[in-house]
């Protein structure tokens, strides 16, 4: 349900939020809408996974106009947006490395403990994202509409993909596969292969 509740609060102009400020040499909260970034956001649901009663399902199709297809981007076109919000589903989201592979930011909202956790250090290879969301209408303001948070955006996005070149290369998949065949072969046959 992470999905749904946010895209109910950014699809309500008025949720409240808290954006920060420069006061001298200090930053200070204050109290925002999400209108006040709603330029920066494109968040909606386009499909319902169907683990849901019908008049749930029903219901959650009509609190999200799902059904219109034309509210759906292309996979390429995604990858013009200078932030991509990944976000776990029903369990880790397969998007996350064709996303480092891009030119832009990948927001990380997880759960999930995964293999690239020691490798990929955040706010050098992806920004991280809390399950409360309660940062992101922050961050998102800071890397997309001031000088220094479109450095620092830049400069991830050049680390994530250069990354992704280096450790997601197909060679390194089919070694990995290779090996898990020669492991499962000695599993089986009770000796080394």
């Amino acid at each position: 349900m992470q999905r749904q509740r946010l895209a109910l609060t950014t699809m309500n102009s008025s949720s409240p939020i808290r954006l920060l400020h420069k006061k001298e040499r200090t930053w200070v909260t204050r109290d925002a809408t999400t209108g006040e970034i709603s330029d920066l956001l494109s968040i909606r649901i386009v499909g319902v996974t169907g683990q849901c009663t019908p008049s749930a399902c029903r219901e959650e199709k009509e609190a999200f106009g799902i059904g219109n297809q034309e509210l759906k981007d292309a996979e390429s076109e995604a990858h013009w947006h200078r932030l991509l919000l990944d976000m776990d589903g029903n369990s880790f989201s397969g998007r996350f490395y064709r996303l480092l592979r891009t030119n832009s930011v990948v927001l990380k909202q997880t759960v999930f403990q995964e293999w690239h956790d020691d490798r990929l250090v955040p706010w050098v290879h992806f920004v991280p994202i809390s399950t409360s969301f309660e940062e992101l209408p922050e961050v998102t303001r800071f890397l997309a509409k001031t000088d220094e948070g479109r450095s620092i955006a830049h400069r991830i996005a050049s680390e994530s993909k250069e990354w992704a070149r280096q450790a997601l290369r197909e060679i390194d998949l089919q070694l990995v596969w290779f090996r898990l065949l020669l492991e499962y072969g000695r599993l089986e046959n009770g000796h080394d292969v």
